[in-house]
């Protein structure tokens, strides 16, 4: 399945677990205007074609159930909190790799 159906996918699943049938004007109110309209019929269709358990188990993938559905504010604010933190340690590992290059460089900048 293509990467960028998922979220097609996941706002159909979320549509019909409200009692719904996902239509294209459902399904592309629930991602907003950001999927072209292709992605949206093609999305769609593939869900059409889903059995129970598919969309059973894909509804229970991390990506969509954190990045697909609506949050409450705590969990939004604790997702952000997780990111700050991903990002930070990210910084530091930077640091220490550009101080670790500087290392390696340094014999070679006293060689000339």
């Amino acid at each position: 399945m293509s990467h960028e159906l998922v979220p097609v996918i996941a706002a159909a699943i979320a549509v019909s677990q409200n009692g719904q049938t996902p239509t294209l004007a459902l399904v592309k109110a629930k991602v907003g205007g950001k999927i072209p309209m292709p992605m949206l019929v093609a999305g769609l269709q593939r869900f059409k074609m889903m059995s129970e358990s598919e969309i059973a188990s894909f509804s229970t993938l991390p990506e969509v159930t954190s990045n697909h559905t609506s949050s409450s504010p705590s969990t939004v604010t604790l997702q952000l909190e997780d990111l700050q933190k991903q990002i930070n340690a990210l910084r530091e590992h930077c640091q220490q790799l550009e101080n670790r290059l500087l290392q390696l460089e340094q014999p070679v900048r006293e060689r000339d």
